[in-house]
């Protein structure tokens, strides 16, 4: 029996491993004459006359390309010196090609950096040779670059990693909603982008602290530099359908240089295109978040369909920023948005309930209105130099939302309403790294259920602070840093039911300790982090003691090749609503009890 199961577990595993083989364009590039290898040959795939993937040799002549492609297409390999070579290639597999030498006859010539040009982290895109006519924003280059995916939300992901920082001109003028460049920004306004592997964005910790993130940076065509960039569009129609007027429309005017950015952009429609991520943040930037949780929420979207065939809604979305940048280090950001939205569904419901002796179905259709009003604004200053790193970040959010039902009888209405600083000092002694973080957030967050029987009011507040100090030294490569602080919240609410009223308190405070350790030995990089968090809540008289190591080994081969392995193990209590421990409704069929229990959660990787 158990040479029969080794026998098996080979033969799965040579299947697995043809089949692997057999996604993959691999071989070597050598010297016709002195068969040795040739590094940085470029290895091309062409569809027609476009490029769809490429590659380079190592310093082995060494190359592999995942095969994701259907139908023949063609290979062209070339190297300064060598006759190129063009494959007709269907399938994957192994091809080897030995390169004729070739000499070359120069009279005047120009040197220009060719479409991709890669310099140890950095790959520069010529976006010049990946344009066509066809191309109205810069979204539409971007799908275009090797490496480069866009998401249907905007997203823009280098080798399926979301990037971390979206800059134009080395500056970050919409704070990470940088669909507002994406969708407005002409194709034709922009010269080159730049992919910045291992980007550290705070110059006091760079090569102290290693960093994975990505950061996309555009350069503009220096006729497009510093002058105003504006467009509008108005589009109208009829639908026989629904009988009503159609309408898309936008203005919007940037101006993008290097001191100074401006963007403003407006947009409406009523056609069922979302206009919602337009003020979505898409990168984290190091900017540490709050999180809120409420007791009630609005029903969402949700089918196996494109979203522009089932939304049905009429939408204004408008924001403004403002950028300026004295010099290498200091700049300050100003930006406001807002967006009123109003989406109108049919829903239907289908549930079948099987049972020994019978066959239970039941059908629910209704209709359903949800009114959004969301605003923000933030100010950011940062002084962003070597010796010396400076951070205030003062943040307002608002939102009103309010779903309505006929058929059910049931109006729910959830709001929010947060004010919040986020401050972060870094400075940089001989001796090491000195850092000081502190943040303080007030939300007020109020929510109704409105049911024939009555109406329920939730009134809850959170207060939460949190402060830390760390220290940072590296030598020889090896980093270690320890960091402590305290955090606190206080989170009340007073929920009304029909009957009698319930206070509800939640507050807690925390004492943690973070030692990091950080060992870099040229491939090789490997990082442990051992938080130790005490925890108190007050009011349910529990204690908790948070142990979350995790570990991560990095071994970079070459550019194209990167091996990681990271695990981890994090334990936290619940949050505010999953503390309460009474009974509440939470639409017009659900009812939530917490029997008193203290949840706490466990989560292995």
């Amino acid at each position: 029996m158990n040479r029969l199961l080794l026998l098996m577990a080979f033969l799965s595993f040579l299947c697995f491993s043809t089949i692997s083989r057999a996604q993959t364009l691999s071989g070597k590039i050598t010297d016709a004459e002195t068969h040795q290898p040739l590094e940085a040959v470029m290895i091309s795939v062409l569809r027609g006359n476009m490029m769809i993937d490429y590659t380079l040799t190592n310093a082995k002549g060494q190359y592999s390309l995942p095969w994701k492609h259907n139908g023949t297409l063609q290979l062209n390999v070339s190297l300064l010196g060598y006759k190129r070579e063009m494959r007709n290639i269907s399938v994957a597999g192994t091809l080897n090609i030995n390169l004729q030498a070739e000499s070359i006859m120069l009279k005047e010539v120009q040197i220009r950096p060719g479409r991709i040009n890669t310099r140890k982290d950095t790959v520069r895109y010529d976006l010049a040779q990946f344009a066509s006519s066809k191309d109205v924003h810069i979204k539409d280059v971007l799908k275009k670059l090797p490496g480069v995916d866009v998401d249907e939300n905007g997203q823009v992901k280098y080798k399926g990693k979301a990037i971390d920082h979206y800059f134009v001109e080395g500056m970050d003028v919409t704070g990470g909603r940088y669909n507002q460049i994406n969708n407005n920004l002409s194709a034709k306004a922009v010269k080159s982008a730049e992919i910045m592997e291992n980007y550290q964005s705070v110059k006091a910790l760079k090569g102290k602290i290693n960093s994975d993130e990505v950061a996309l940076n555009l350069k503009l065509d220096p006729k497009a530099r510093d002058q105003w960039i504006t467009n509008g569009t108005l589009g109208t129609g009829w639908s026989d359908n629904n009988e009503k007027l159609l309408w898309e429309g936008g203005l919007n005017a940037l101006q993008l240089g290097k001191g100074k950015q401006s963007v403003y952009n407006y947009k409406t429609n009523n056609n069922g295109k979302d206009l919602s991520n337009e003020q979505t943040r898409l990168t984290g930037n190091n900017q540490q978040q709050v999180p809120l949780s409420g007791f009630l929420s609005q029903p969402g979207i949700s089918a196996p369909l494109d979203k522009n065939r089932l939304l049905f809604n009429e939408t204004h979305t408008l924001n403004g920023n403002r950028m300026y940048k004295w010099n290498d280090d200091r700049s300050l950001r100003l930006q406001a948005g807002y967006t009123h939205d109003i989406i109108q569904q049919q829903r239907g419901n289908t549930q079948i309930y099987y049972q020994p002796t019978d066959t239970i179905q039941i059908d629910e259709t209704y209709h359903y209105r949800l009114r959004s009003d969301i605003a923000n604004l933030e100010l950011r200053y940062e002084d962003n130099s070597s010796r010396n790193y400076i951070s205030n970040r003062f943040t307002v959010d608002g939102e009103i939302h309010r779903g309505r039902s006929e058929e059910l009888g049931q109006t729910l209405q959830t709001s929010q309403l947060s004010a919040g600083n986020y401050f972060n000092l870094i400075r940089n002694r001989e001796s090491g790294t000195w850092e000081f973080r502190s943040v303080t957030q007030y939300a007020y967050q109020p929510a109704s259920l409105l049911l024939e029987e009555g109406k329920s009011k939730f009134n809850q507040h959170n207060f939460y602070t949190d402060n830390s100090a760390a220290y940072l030294r590296k030598y020889n490569g090896f980093t270690q840093q320890y960091k402590a602080g305290i955090q606190g919240e206080r989170a009340t609410l007073k929920y009304t039911p029909t009957k009698q009223p319930n206070d509800f308190n939640a507050s807690h405070l925390s004492l943690y300790l973070t030692p990091y350790f950080q060992l870099e030995r040229r491939k090789w990089l490997t990082t442990l982090s051992l938080p130790l968090k005490a925890e108190r809540y007050f009011s349910q008289q529990r204690s908790f003691l948070f142990f979350n190591p995790s570990t991560y080994l990095r071994y970079k081969l070459d550019y194209h090749w990167t091996f990681s392995l990271y695990g981890s193990l994090k334990r936290s209590a619940g949050d505010f609503s999953d503390l309460y421990p009474g009974l509440y409704q939470t639409d017009y069929r659900t009812w939530r009890d917490g029997n008193g229990l203290f949840p706490t959660n466990t989560t292995q990787t």
